[in-house]
């Protein structure tokens, strides 16, 4: 007769995995992809590094799964910025300025999330969470334009090159810049190339 895993035995392993995940996540956040090791995982997990390859053969799909769950939070989080209540130039910049804070909130995280040289399981979440977000803010401009509050442009290829800058940016900030200055350069300059200064003297 095949064995079939008990209520209880699958309550057990799912808290094992993600006792796992919590502790690739930890790490992650305190040294950067690079520095973390299964091994590592596996002690701060509490269990034997041959059972962190039990639930993940390799430490890319580890970290694919690490990285799809941030991903995935952050990316709800501007979603939520997205549609709350304003006009489509103050969804833009909320966006934007949350995205920010929490980049800056947690720069190894962001790091790693947008430039830590990762292996190719990994890069497929990096880039679906690029794709994301660049779609949210294509799909944000593109109905400010409808609204009439800004001038036609292409949007994708508009909101492509806000998430390159913006990565950027955060990850390489001026030296010695304050956070809130980088925050507020970002939002100012985002502010100016999708909607135009519409105070300065023509």
């Amino acid at each position: 007769m095949p064995y079939r895993a008990t209520k209880n035995t699958r309550a057990k392993q799912a808290a094992t995995r993600e006792r796992i995940l919590d502790a690739a996540r930890q790490l992650l956040s305190e040294g950067g992809y690079a520095a973390v090791l299964v091994a590592v995982v596996a002690q701060r997990a509490g269990v034997a590094t041959g059972t962190v390859y039990r639930y993940f053969p390799s430490k890319g799909e580890l970290f694919a799964e690490v990285f799809r769950h941030i991903c995935d939070r952050e990316v709800e989080v501007m979603r939520s910025g997205a549609i709350a209540p304003g006009t489509y130039r103050q969804r833009l910049l909320r966006v934007l300025r949350v995205f920010a804070v929490r980049a800056l909130q947690s720069q190894r995280i962001a790091h790693a999330l947008i430039a830590e040289p990762v292996e190719p399981e990994v890069d497929v979440e990096r880039l679906r969470f690029r794709d994301e977000y660049q779609a949210i803010l294509a799909q944000l401009i593109r109905s400010a334009q409808i609204a009439g509050e800004c001038d036609p442009t292409d949007p994708d290829l508009m909101a492509a090159f806000l998430v390159g800058g913006i990565a950027q940016s955060l990850i390489a900030p001026p030296n010695g810049a304050m956070p809130d200055k980088v925050i507020d350069s970002i939002t100012c300059t985002v502010e100016r190339a999708v909607f135009g200064d519409l105070d300065a003297p023509v």
